[in-house]
């Protein structure tokens, strides 16, 4: 359903509608600081591809509200992970089982 507030249509087409340069930029940024590319991003989330993924970056699609919440809990843990690794010089880099195992705990 078109939403006002997180899609816009686009000028060129006007039955195009594409996302927010916002939430583009959120799952990109996110994908960026964990350090993955997108495939490896696309199995945190069981079930979606890395052609999904891609339609999130690109703005073709928008991720589901419970996969932007497991976006949510994923950049916040990455926020602290690095806040806390500045603090100590001695910690190993997260490997995609321990992120994935963040994107995947219950509410």
């Amino acid at each position: 359903m078109y939403n006002k507030n997180t899609m816009k249509i686009s000028p060129d087409n006007p039955r195009a509608i594409t996302a927010d340069p916002e939430i583009m930029w959120y799952v990109r940024t996110t994908r960026q600081m964990l350090g993955l590319n997108q495939t490896k991003f696309a199995k945190l989330f069981p079930g979606y591809t890395l052609a999904i993924v891609k339609n999130w970056e690109a703005g073709r699609t928008l991720p589901r509200a419970d996969v932007f919440l497991r976006l949510l809990k994923l950049r916040k843990a990455c926020l602290r992970r690095s806040h806390s690794k500045a603090k100590t010089s001695n910690h190993d880099e997260y490997n995609l089982h321990q992120w994935t195992t963040i994107a995947n705990k219950k509410f």
